[in-house]
């Protein structure tokens, strides 16, 4: 199963950046410093240690026989669901498949209670944790790391083999340097690093005793490159730093990085849903014509990248976004709810519990927040309630 690429072109790279540019930066750990600047540029679920293990692991899932869903899928669906709410069939098909794996009873799980069942087993998977999973929330209302968190830990209880990540390094700060599936290159922090990631981006404290507690321990995974030219400029600013050893480690490894990123691509390839754009296996000198795409340096013409794919997923199509983006006029919005553009929303937002705690979408968020308290007289510019006696007094450029 092929992925897409996780480094957003559109933003910059540590490998762009002054060493000096970084307003947090500590004369003392110049090193330090330019790996910290991925904690600001890489985020998401894709740079999460579970997502990686899941990822790496995926292929022990299905045997022979089984309806398999393809891992890009799983990642578009994920994004998707937290994107828009809804629930996706292939994420409720891989939780039953796993399920069925783990249960003494499969054949009494399916789409009607597989959300009991799954919480009735993570009741014990969890160990002395809060279960993330209530009879009021269901596996695809939670956030994305806990549901890979869940996905992994079903993985390991079903007793299939697990695949361990390939440690290629350690430096001197005892990061740890990973080559991963695609031929990607994953630094996980050290100490030290990790002590000042949570000094400069104040990274939140939750509940005890929970999974979003105990995912904000680990120490995070960053993706560091993903092509050929992203492997030599990390390895180039590890040896500049002084770190020859863990450097050369890199170099050594990029041939078996390219490989991975060959096959990955013809991966995509065969699985591109133009196929008519791509030789067919058993046309003449069909797989001769991948092979031979693949095999020169990489250069295929319309390759698709992590930082497109989770773009694209992000913005939806042009008018199909809009609607997803709640309505500044609503509810006095004078066009009608299949005709305005943009959402009107009809349900309450699940993650909006009061003052104190505001969803994250905030005034953009599809969903109702409840009507403003100060409604007639609101002067916030991106007030998160509804308002009916007034129109919000600020015009809202619609994106």
């Amino acid at each position: 199963c092929s992925i897409p690429s996780l480094i957003n072109d559109s933003q910059a790279s540590p490998l762009s950046l002054s060493i000096h540019s970084s307003e947090m930066e500590d004369e003392n750990h110049p090193y330090l410093n330019w790996l910290l600047q991925y904690d600001e540029l890489q985020s998401g679920f894709a740079n999460s240690f579970y997502f990686v293990q899941f990822c790496e692991n995926i292929i022990n899932i299905y045997q022979d026989g089984d309806e398999k869903i393809p891992l890009i899928a799983i990642i578009k669906d994920l994004q998707m669901e937290e994107e828009k709410r809804n629930e996706s069939e292939n994420i409720r098909q891989l939780v039953i498949h796993l399920l069925k794996l783990v249960s003494l009873t499969p054949n009494q799980i399916d789409s009607s209670n597989y959300n009991f069942h799954l919480r009735d087993i993570m009741d014990t998977v969890c160990k002395g944790m809060k279960n993330p999973l209530t009879p009021c929330k269901s596996f695809h209302s939670l956030d994305s790391e806990v549901k890979l968190y869940i996905l992994f830990r079903l993985l390991q209880e079903s007793q299939r083999p697990i695949r361990y990540l390939n440690r290629i390094a350690i430096d001197s700060e005892d990061n740890q340097y990973f080559l991963a599936k695609g031929g990607r290159l994953y630094v996980q922090y050290g100490k030290r690093l990790n002590n000042l990631s949570k000094i400069h981006f104040s990274k939140g404290v939750t509940k005890p005793r929970s999974v979003e507690r105990h995912l904000n321990e680990l120490r995070p995974m960053k993706l560091l490159a993903e092509t050929k030219e992203q492997w030599t400029g990390v390895a180039r600013f590890i040896k500049n730093f002084g770190e020859n050893e863990t450097s050369l480690r890199i170099i050594e490894k990029m041939e078996e990085a390219l490989l991975m990123m060959s096959e990955e691509m013809l991966h995509r390839m065969v699985h591109d849903e133009h196929e008519d754009s791509i030789p067919k296996m058993g046309e003449r000198n069909g797989t001769k014509s991948i092979l031979r795409m693949v095999n020169n340096g990489l250069r295929v013409e319309k390759q698709v990248t992590f930082s497109h794919f989770l773009c694209h997923i992000r913005t939806f199509e042009k008018e199909e976004s809009k609607k997803w983006l709640r309505c500044h006029y609503y509810p006095n919005c004078t066009k009608e709810d299949d005709v305005c553009n943009f959402a009107h929303p009809k349900e309450k937002c699940d993650d909006f519990i009061s003052e104190s705690r505001k969803c994250e979408r905030l005034r953009d968020c599809p969903f109702l927040h409840g009507f403003c308290p100060v409604d007639g007289n609101c002067v916030e510019d991106r007030c998160v309630y509804e308002h009916q006696k007034q129109r919000h007094y600020r015009t809202v450029t619609r994106r």
